[in-house]
């Protein structure tokens, strides 16, 4: 049996919000979803909340791997515009 994770880049880098996710299988990527969004995203909960069900089946009862500095910034704006995880 094969163990599929997802992992997970949440980044602000310059003016622009990064969101990468990709599918492994032991040492192959394949991207499944790659965007790039002015930051102010994360200060509009409607605009968020629109990328967020874009990426949100990514998450659902899936292996995910994400660093503590990109889950920590997602985190936090989830919280802020009151969205669960």
């Amino acid at each position: 049996m094969y163990e599929f994770i997802y992992h997970m880049k949440f980044k602000v880098t310059g003016d622009a919000l990064d969101i990468k996710i990709f599918l492994s299988l032991e040492d192959l990527f394949t991207p499944v979803y790659i965007r790039a969004f002015d930051k102010s995203v994360l200060e509009n909960r409607e605009q968020f909340f629109a990328i967020y069900q874009e990426f949100s089946e990514y998450l659902i009862k899936k292996n995910i791997v994400i660093n503590e500095e990109d889950l920590r910034l997602l985190s936090n704006v989830l919280i802020s515009f009151n969205l669960t995880l």
